[in-house]
């Protein structure tokens, strides 16, 4: 902790909204499906980013390690509106057969 602010670095603080949040973003944004402690990280640079700590236009490299398929019901938790199925007659789209 003395190396970050002996550098000028900073510490921010996220709650778990945010890192549930933080779930779909990556997938949108990245393609990415994280648990939720390897979205932690992407979670503080976005509120790094809102309070000022880190500028729009600098480039940030985010390390994951955590995988979403190890917390699943997290990556569910946060679908709501984001998540979109197409069905047709009770089956999903990707149920269905195609002819040529």
């Amino acid at each position: 902790m003395r190396a970050v602010t002996e550098s000028g670095g900073a510490f921010v603080s996220v709650s778990d909204e945010e890192i549930l949040g933080a779930i779909p973003m990556l997938a949108r944004k990245a393609g990415v499906f994280g648990e939720p402690a390897g979205v932690a990280g992407a979670a503080g640079v976005k509120r790094a980013v809102e309070s000022g700590i880190i500028g729009r236009s600098e480039t940030v490299a985010i390390i994951m390690t955590g995988n979403g398929l190890k917390d699943i019901q997290s990556g569910n938790s946060r679908r709501g509106k984001h998540h979109c199925s197409s069905t047709r007659h009770g089956r999903s789209s990707k149920s269905r057969k195609y002819r040529k």
